[in-house]
C-alpha cells in the first residue's frame, strides 16, 4: 500500500497555500480584478458574436499592426482642422487648403471638391505612400459622418447650393445637420483595411447604395441643361467622363457607393494603378468643362473603381458596421442598422437636443436608443 509520507503532505500544504495567494490576489488586487472584467466582457463579447471585431483603438491597432497610418485632409480657409491634432495625435496628416495658394499644402487648381486634394497628395508621394491612407474632408462635423448626432455639438449646419449626393431634387437652398468625424475615425478598424485594401467611411445605404445611377452615354440631356433631370443630366455626364477616365473600358451599368468621398486605401491598392493614371485623372480634373459640382460628383463615384472595388460596392450594412467599426450588435437590414444614421433635409435647431426634438422630421433626444 502507497503511503505519501510527511514529504507529500508538505507538497500538499505548499500546494494549498500558493492556491490561496492565487485567490486573494484575482478577487482583491485592483488590477487584476479590472483584468477579470475586461475578460469577462471580452468572453462574453466573442460568445454572443464570435467574429466581432476587436475592441481596441485604432492606435492600438496602429501598434498592433506596425502599419504606418497617414490622414489627407482636403480643407478651406472657412474650416477649422484643430479636431485632427487634437484627437489623432498618432496620425501624421496632410492638411491640405484648396483656397489658399499661399498654404503649405494646396493645390493648383481647386476643382472636383476634395478629388485634385486626394490627386496631388497620391502623385506627389506615391513612391513613400504609408501601409494606409484615410482620405477625410477637412470639417468636423458633416453629413457624411456617421454618426447618430449625441449632443448639441452637432448643431451646426452648412449651406449648399446644390446637394452633391442627391440627384433627382432641384433645391435652391439644403441646410444639413453635422454628425461628428472624430468618432467615425476612432472606431475605424486599421486590420479591415489591410486585408481588404479599401473601405469607405460609411456603411448605410442612404445615400449613394445600392444604385445611384445608370450611366448612358446616349442620354439626349446635357450636363448645363437647366431645364434637364438632374438624375439625367448627371448620368451622361458620368457615361462622357468615364470614357475618358477608364479609356477602352465598358462603362458600367449600374455604380453605386457609399456617399461622401471619404475612404481608406493601403498602398498596394492605390499602386494598383499607375502614377500617370492618377496624372491623368487630374489633368481631366482641370481640362473638364463640367463645373465643380458635376467632376466633384464624377469622381466621387468612380474612387472606388480607381481603387479596385467594382463598379456596385455595396455591402451588407450590418455586416460592414461590425467588420468596419466594431459595432457588431446592431439590429441590422441590409441596408442599414437602427440608431446608426439620420438625415433629413433642413436646418437641425439650435437647442437640439434639448429642444426642437420629435419636430419638423427630427428624432426624439435618445432616438438611437430605440428602433428608428
Amino acid at each position: 500500500m502507497y503511503s505519501s509520507g510527511p514529504r507529500s503532505y508538505r507538497r500538499l500544504a505548499l500546494s494549498a497555500a500558493l492556491l490561496s495567494l492565487f485567490l486573494v490576489s484575482w478577487l482583491y488586487l485592483p488590477a487584476t480584478r479590472l483584468t477579470r472584467q475586461q475578460l469577462s466582457t471580452a468572453l462574453a463579447h466573442a460568445h454572443k458574436n464570435p467574429w466581432a471585431a476587436p475592441t481596441t483603438t485604432p492606435q492600438q491597432d496602429q501598434e498592433h499592426t506596425n502599419a504606418r497610418i497617414e490622414l489627407v485632409v482636403s480643407s478651406v480657409k472657412a474650416e477649422n482642422t484643430s479636431w485632427i491634432a487634437d484627437n489623432f495625435p498618432h496620425y501624421p496628416a496632410h492638411i491640405y487648403v484648396a483656397d489658399d495658394p499661399y498654404a503649405p499644402l494646396t493645390v493648383k487648381h481647386n476643382i472636383g471638391h476634395e478629388s485634385t486634394v486626394y490627386l496631388t497628395y497620391i502623385i506627389d508621394n506615391y513612391y513613400k505612400l504609408p501601409d494606409v491612407v484615410i482620405f477625410i474632408h477637412g470639417r468636423r462635423y458633416q453629413w457624411h459622418n456617421e454618426d447618430p448626432m449625441y449632443g448639441k455639438s452637432h448643431s451646426r449646419t452648412l449651406t449648399l447650393s446644390q446637394p452633391r449626393c442627391v440627384l433627382g431634387k432641384t433645391i435652391d437652398i439644403i441646410t444639413y445637420p453635422h454628425p461628428d468625424g472624430v468618432p467615425v475615425l476612432q472606431k475605424f478598424r486599421i486590420p479591415y483595411v489591410l486585408s481588404h485594401g479599401f473601405s469607405t467611411l460609411r456603411c448605410s445605404w442612404l445615400l449613394g447604395c445600392p444604385l445611384e445611377m445608370k450611366p448612358n452615354l446616349d442620354a439626349a440631356a446635357r450636363w448645363d441643361d437647366p431645364a434637364a433631370d438632374q438624375r439625367l443630366k448627371t448620368e451622361a455626364a458620368y457615361a462622357r467622363a468615364y470614357t475618358q477616365l477608364f479609356p477602352g473600358q465598358p462603362i458600367p451599368e449600374s455604380v453605386g457607393v457609399h456617399c461622401g468621398a471619404q475612404f481608406a486605401a493601403t498602398r498596394e491598392r492605390i499602386r494598383g494603378r499607375s502614377l500617370e493614371d492618377y496624372k491623368a485623372y487630374r489633368q481631366w480634373l482641370w481640362s473638364t468643362e463640367l463645373t465643380d459640382e458635376f467632376s466633384g460628383r464624377v469622381m466621387e463615384y468612380s474612387w472606388h473603381q480607381i481603387l479596385g472595388q467594382p463598379a456596385v460596392d455595396c455591402p451588407n450594412a450590418g455586416t460592414c458596421f461590425c467588420a468596419k467599426f466594431g459595432l457588431c450588435d446592431l439590429k441590422c437590414e441590409e441596408h442599414g442598422c437602427k440608431g446608426r444614421y439620420f438625415f433629413n433635409f433642413g436646418e437641425l435647431p439650435a437647442e437640439w437636443p434639448e429642444k426642437g426634438t420629435g419636430q419638423n422630421g427630427w428624432p426624439s433626444k435618445f432616438w438611437y436608443l430605440y428602433d428608428v
